[in-house]
């Protein structure tokens, strides 16, 4: 199959983005919550839930942008259906006691339908040519329908979990079945990137108010945020290979993990300085998070480096034992808001360091 001219980043695709960083920003505020000082788990699960749902349902569409080609007028109806059906999706959503709610089940179902019509209607046998995309999508909708049928019960929730985890699961098992379909990883890529700095810049804007007070825990997560986003571009920019024209899903599903808990670091910290959240268990969730994030970003720069970088063992167990001391560190400054996050900015500016001189610009042996 000749390989097409990629398809260039438009201006609806950037104003989408832009409101899907809304979106999963109103996910965080709408479902995470306190109970006694701690972290709610059934919170988390609704967070981690729903994000994986609008996730997939963004990574549909950027798949669908680079491989298909652009048609004005039926694009922009499109992408004005589904832009409604997202930002409508955040009203129906509170946490879950005990199960989602049917508006929230059936506004899933409406817009992974929308996106299979989308597939479906590119020129003739437009179904047979994405049907690795269109199956799941359209079995994640009628599942989500069905979940309506048993009410708020736990049958209900599982089969409404299904209906996400089939279209979220499905492409990244079948994807090289057919690997004659071309998708412009440039292009992906691009758009990754720019969500990823949108999402960064979501994080540091919920503490504008504080900041405007020079309350000191908001201005060190500022700083933290800030040191987290040096280290993506840095990666994002020596990590992929921008010449590829073959995208990876894997990719795509790797900045999931990093934006999800770049937010979530915002809404801990967020409710730690307005008390609602404990300080050990503030702690707790900023180490956790930090070592997702960590972990993903090593991953996306492992499995796209470029030549020059090097990430051998070596540096993997340098990162391993330097986020163990900060562990340890955390656990001792527990109480101490101030020190614990001031170490948590060390830490990623000894890592930033460590990453720029010896895995990005490796020195040359002589």
């Amino acid at each position: 199959m000749p390989e097409e001219k990629p398809r260039p980043l438009s201006l609806g695709a950037i104003f989408y983005d832009i409101i899907f960083t809304f979106v999963i920003v109103r996910l965080a505020r709408n479902l995470l919550f306190t109970n006694a000082g701690a972290l709610d788990w059934r919170s988390v699960a609704a967070y981690a839930l729903l994000m994986l749902a609008g996730w997939t349902v963004w990574t549909y569409q950027i798949i669908y942008a680079s491989r298909v080609q652009a048609r004005t007028v039926r694009d922009t109806v499109f992408l004005a259906i589904d832009m409604f059906l997202n930002i409508y999706l955040t009203t129906t959503l509170t946490v879950f006691h005990p199960a989602p709610e049917s508006s929230t089940k059936l506004t899933t179902a409406l817009l992974l339908l929308s996106i299979a019509v989308q597939y479906c209607l590119d020129g003739r046998a437009g179904w047979r040519k994405h049907l690795v995309f269109v199956a799941p999508l359209i079995t994640g909708s009628l599942l989500s329908v069905v979940s309506i049928l048993p009410g708020k019960s736990f049958a209900g929730t599982v089969v409404f979990c299904a209906a996400i985890a089939v279209p979220a699961l499905a492409p990244w098992l079948g994807y090289h079945r057919k690997p004659e379909e071309i998708s412009h990883f440039k292009t992906i890529s691009q758009r990754l990137s720019l969500f990823t700095v949108l999402v960064f810049a979501r994080a540091i804007v919920q503490f504008t108010d504080s900041l405007a007070d020079l309350d000191i825990p908001s201005v060190l997560f500022f700083l933290i945020t800030a040191l987290l986003m040096v280290s993506y571009t840095m990666v994002a920019s020596r990590g992929v290979n921008m010449e590829t024209t073959r995208s990876s899903m894997l990719a795509i599903l790797i900045h999931l993990p990093i934006t999800g808990s770049v937010l979530m670091m915002a809404n801990v910290t967020r409710m730690y300085v307005s008390g609602r959240l404990l300080p050990e268990h503030f702690a707790f969730w900023m180490i956790a998070l930090m070592a997702l994030y960590t972990v993903s970003i090593g991953a996306y720069l492992g499995l796209y480096h470029s030549e020059g970088v090097n990430l051998s063992y070596k540096h993997i167990f340098f990162y391993a034992v330097s986020f163990a001391i900060f562990t340890l560190f955390g656990l001792v400054t527990v109480r101490f808001d101030i020190f614990f996050m001031l170490g948590t900015c060390a830490y990623l500016v000894a890592c930033i360091l460590y990453l720029w001189q010896f895995i990005l610009n490796p020195p040359t042996e002589s």
